[in-house]
């Protein structure tokens, strides 16, 4: 598959052009000498349309789609590593378009990316910091007029950053790894509070915790639930 999407890649480009592996299914095209950005967008729509045909791999027949990110010198950047990092950004704001896709490097995108930078190295620190609390949305018995239970939901106050919101934070702590520590601390303090109602006379009361993906991947979840419960 890659040998024959190598051979794609060559096909739509021009001789002084310089296609390259990278690693993995990553592959790398430099353009030189380009009459203007909108040349870099022709090649670019035609590599995406040349993977839309299946590859035929022995007897079998395989789709496999492409995202293909742009940068330009020297707008969005003078050295290599700058234009690597800003097309590979590029390429995976294309991912998120549907696949299929190109787009060209953006000083939006430049912003969003920083911003998470900033969001991740804080977010590192906000559990031994306590800036994570829950909140509870009240589920109601309509006929009997009273609460019998709650969704729990996190949320995240930064000093620095202020009230940042879930779909912000949480995408981010799933990326960096942290969200098994997040979500025992959801666990445990959603039982220890709805412990605590019920002391307080409140009745029994039933909390629906919201866990990610990432949580059932380890294997160890039962026993978390059980330990917190």
């Amino acid at each position: 598959l890659l040998k024959q999407a190598a051979e794609r890649i060559r096909s739509v480009l021009r001789e002084q052009d310089t296609p390259a592996r990278l690693g993995g299914d990553e592959f790398l095209v430099m353009l030189e000498e380009l009459g203007n950005p909108g040349h870099a967008e022709l090649v670019a729509g035609k590599l995406v349309e040349s993977f839309k045909q299946p590859f035929i791999l022995g007897s079998r027949q395989v789709h496999s789609t492409t995202s293909v990110g742009i940068s330009t010198y020297p707008g969005d950047g003078d050295t290599v590593e700058a234009l690597m990092q800003n097309a590979d950004t590029a390429m995976y704001k294309a991912k998120d378009s549907g696949r299929s896709h190109y787009r060209f490097f953006s000083q939006e995108m430049r912003r969003v990316a920083e911003e998470r930078l900033l969001i991740a190295s804080h977010l590192r620190h906000a559990l031994r910091k306590h800036e994570l609390s829950l909140v509870y949305q009240p589920i109601m018995d309509i006929v009997e007029g009273r609460i019998v239970g709650a969704e729990c939901l996190l949320r995240w106050f930064n000093p620095q950053l202020g009230q940042v919101p879930p779909d912000q934070f949480i995408p981010i702590a799933e990326g960096l790894g942290l969200i098994e520590g997040i979500g025992d601390f959801v666990l445990n303090t959603a039982c220890k509070e709805a412990v605590e109602w019920s002391e307080m006379g409140q009745g029994p009361v039933h909390v629906s915790v919201n866990l990610s993906s990432q949580q059932f991947r380890h294997g160890d979840l039962l026993a978390c639930v059980d330990g917190a419960l």
